[in-house]
């Protein structure tokens, strides 16, 4: 056999907390959904896919904004 085999553990003292929101980076959320927008321009990703992409995230904090970061940056 090749390779290695992966297993998981749910245990409770195994478990933590994220404290920073999804998506944010060290500085502010405003950063990560720049920097998301970027990454995403850089790869080559179609206007329209960014768009609808930017467009799917206006229901989460900060709600306009966030959305319009990912699109300044890009």
């Amino acid at each position: 056999m090749n390779g290695w085999i992966a297993c998981s553990w749910d245990e409770p003292e195994l478990r933590f907390i994220h404290l920073r929101p999804m998506g944010s980076s060290q500085q502010s959320i405003y950063t990560g959904r720049m920097r998301h927008g970027f990454g995403q321009y850089y790869m080559g990703t179609g206007f329209v896919f960014m768009a609808a992409s930017a467009l799917s995230r206006i229901n989460q904090k900060p709600y306009l904004l966030g959305s319009l970061a990912m699109l300044w940056a890009g």
